[in-house]
């Protein structure tokens, strides 16, 4: 293998991880913003600005859509459609850090789903590890901050309903993003504007409940930030999680995300004051201990 061979995976994974960076401190960010906007008008905002930036950015360049290929949007119904509709709501009801850890849970998921989707394998050592973070995460839900407790369950019921979807999303848009001649910004473009397409139809009805009686009030400063965090929150890590995947396979991609509560837990604690309970440290310590041994155990699934 030659030099060039070996250092492609290396700058693979460091593109995973800043889309993971991204992705995380845009929790506690958007944790922020929800004190002002309501989630689905938020992400409806967000997820419009980063499709405006993406296809003035396609134009620019001169890259248009090629007859055929806009069926290679579909998994943007999955993600940032479903599973970011989801992931906000629950956002709205838990706190950044139950949040994160919940949302780690998207390992365990991305192994089941590539596993049964695309026949990478899954050893028996990796499955155990991946059944003890589950416990860890289920312990992170149960010591979860009971503010409001039937809030508080909704919540965690939304994000790990997000998360199956966002997992499900790292492996069906594998296929596409690997093909050498699909370029990853149109494939960004394309998911995210069938994406906006569900999240569009969530806000229709939203506003039908009279979501958009306070928005009027909202500051102009607000949405600013809020369109600002929504490029950081979908049109760059997108851009950066696909590109990554042309060189990644879908279990070695979901493992990336153990970086992400990290991430969080200091952003929380030093932006909102956000601290773990004793039990959701039991369970953090434990999810992130497996998840980074499924990471550095050999032979933990690759490719047949």
């Amino acid at each position: 293998m030659d030099e060039r061979a070996q250092t492609l995976p290396l700058g693979a994974l460091a593109l995973g991880a800043l889309a993971v960076a991204l992705w995380s401190s845009s929790t506690v960010v958007e944790k922020v913003l929800l004190e002002s906007l309501p989630p689905i008008t938020l992400l409806a905002w967000q997820l419009g600005i980063s499709v405006t930036v993406l296809w003035g950015a396609l134009l620019l360049g001169r890259r248009g859509v090629a007859h055929g290929t806009w069926h290679l949007g579909w998994p943007g119904l999955v993600q940032p459609g479903l599973a970011n509709l989801l992931l906000l709501l629950g956002l709205s009801l838990t706190s950044a850090n139950t949040f994160s850890l919940l949302n780690s849970c998207e390992t365990v998921f991305g192994l089941i789903f590539a596993r049964a989707l695309l026949g990478e394998r899954v050893g028996r050592a990796t499955a155990v590890l991946a059944g003890f973070a589950t416990l860890g995460v289920i312990l992170v839900a149960l010591g979860a901050p009971q503010e409001d407790g039937a809030s508080t369950w909704a919540g965690v019921g939304l994000v790990l309903g997000g998360t199956v979807f966002a997992s499900l999303y790292g492996v069906v848009s594998r296929p596409a993003a690997a093909a050498p001649d699909t370029h990853p910004l149109l494939l960004t473009a394309l998911h995210q504007t069938f994406g906006l397409g569900v999240v569009l139809a969530a806000w229709a009805l939203a506003l039908e409940r009279g979501e958009g009686a306070t928005l009027g009030g909202v500051a102009p400063a607000t949405w600013a930030w809020a369109a600002l965090a929504g490029l950081f929150q979908y049109a760059v890590p997108f851009w950066l999680f696909l590109t990554a995947l042309r060189r990644l396979s879908a279990s070695a991609v979901s493992l990336l995300f153990t970086l992400g509560p990290v991430f969080v837990i200091v952003l929380a604690f030093l932006v909102l004051g956000e601290w773990l309970t004793p039990l959701q440290w039991g369970g953090a310590v434990l999810t992130l201990v497996s998840l980074t041994l499924i990471a550095a155990w050999p032979g933990r699934g690759a490719p047949p």
